[in-house]
């Protein structure tokens, strides 16, 4: 591997979202984003994260905001300001994992009993179109194996669901693919992003 290639991304991410719960505010100097990493890391050890399943072109895109800028007549620009941006998108086709969905979205899912009421019959899921509060969320991407030998993780502190979910039926063998379903989760006012980058041996 050159050295080139050591500073750059060829790897693919594995998708897991969970609600924020008591994942701590990242602190402006990360003095305490190590304990935020190990928090983060346990809501997938533990199975609270869910896995958006079967992922393409995932992106951790950081922008710059919207800028102000004070000018003044006799002495220009006193300020220019910004709050930076920071969203995970790409594309997964399991978008008939609900247990993925209620994750990030107030879905509401009822299984059915069959007969006695022993096991399930089928599974209702859906949502009444009414005002509601957007659930805070945890977003990891768990970097996968690569010829660089150096995972990377990424983390969105706190951040809600601002995609769509597109729940397509299609003739695949006519079409000549399958489709997926956009997703995008965007960083909440005072939320943080970090990247942790392993060692390489």
């Amino acid at each position: 591997m050159n050295e080139t290639l050591k500073n750059v991304a060829l790897s693919a991410a594995r998708v897991f979202v969970a609600p924020r719960g008591d994942v701590a505010e990242l602190k402006k100097d990360l003095s305490n984003a190590k304990d935020i990493i190990t928090a983060c890391d346990t809501l997938i050890t533990g199975g609270t994260a869910k896995r958006i399943g079967s992922v393409v072109d995932v992106k951790l895109t950081i922008g710059k905001g919207n800028d102000i800028e004070v000018k003044t007549d006799d002495k220009g620009t006193i300020l220019k300001a910004n709050t930076p941006e920071a969203k995970v998108s790409g594309s997964w086709y399991e978008t008939l994992d609900f247990d993925a969905i209620k994750q990030f979205f107030d879905l509401k899912v009822v299984d059915v009993p069959a007969g006695s009421g022993v096991t399930k019959a089928y599974t209702i899921a859906g949502q009444k179109l009414t005002p509601r509060v957007i659930p805070e969320c945890v977003v990891i991407l768990q970097g996968m194996e690569n010829d660089t030998n150096t995972p990377v993780n990424v983390y969105l502190t706190s951040s809600a669901f601002t995609g769509e979910l597109v729940f397509s039926f299609v003739d695949y063998v006519r079409a000549g693919s399958l489709e997926n379903s956009p997703f995008e989760f965007t960083a909440n006012q005072g939320g943080g992003w970090l990247i942790k980058r392993e060692k390489s041996e």
